[in-house]
């Protein structure tokens, strides 16, 4: 968290200095000629969220909301998702979840020609299942 309140700093004081456009101008022309940029700080002039993952930070900048219900169209223009209004009663969410256990040399990760599957547990709305190779 300390990198991160040091770069806030560097961005309000590089956004203070210029807007983007001139910023990013600078950059350009510093890559161009024969200088040599000082400080990079001084390059930053945003900071975007790192520890978001993209389909939450997706999910937040379209709307999408778990417990609603969408129609999903699917085109060759890409997806669209229309929110269903007239469907009042919230959609129940379901959660699967699972772990596969396998032979694998110390180190490295299991590889489908010569490693065994052990065993396999997942669980599907809380109830839980275990699948075990008996070989």
């Amino acid at each position: 968290m300390q990198v991160k309140s040091d770069l806030m700093h560097a961005v309000e004081r590089n956004k203070e200095k210029s807007n983007a456009a001139g910023a990013y101008e600078f950059m350009y022309a510093a890559g161009k000629s024969n200088e040599r940029i000082q400080d990079f700080l001084d390059c930053i002039v945003d900071i975007r969220e790192y520890d978001v993952p993209y389909h939450v930070r997706f999910a937040i900048d379209n709307d999408i909301r778990s417990g609603l219900w969408y129609d999903v169209n699917v085109s060759c223009d890409g997806v669209t998702l229309e929110r269903r209004h007239d469907l009042l009663q919230r959609a129940e969410v379901h959660v699967c979840a699972f772990d596969i256990e396998t032979t694998k040399l110390p180190l490295k990760f299991p590889d489908a020609e010569y490693d065994m599957v052990m065993m396999i547990s997942y669980m599907v709305d809380g109830q839980g299942y275990l699948i075990i190779n008996r070989e």
